[in-house]
């Protein structure tokens, strides 16, 4: 499903948005949107997660927080 580029794209994204948890700005919506979809994806279909649930939780929680704040 997702190519090497892209696997390195979300990677490094992920690694960025990390250093901004809990408070991810609301400019990296669509990206924090991005990141949850492809770790879903490790975990689920190929069954080899990289972030620990914890981190997930945490990426999850941000992005609910920044949709309540900002529905559009």
């Amino acid at each position: 499903m997702y190519k090497e580029q892209e696997v390195k794209k979300l990677l490094a994204l992920t690694n960025e948005l990390k250093h901004l948890l809990p408070e991810i700005p609301v400019i990296e919506i669509e990206d924090l949107r991005e990141i949850l979809r492809f770790h879903e994806y490790r975990y689920y279909v190929l069954d080899s997660p990289i972030l620990a649930d914890f981190e997930y939780d945490q990426f999850y929680k941000a992005l609910e927080k920044l949709e309540a704040s900002n529905p559009d």
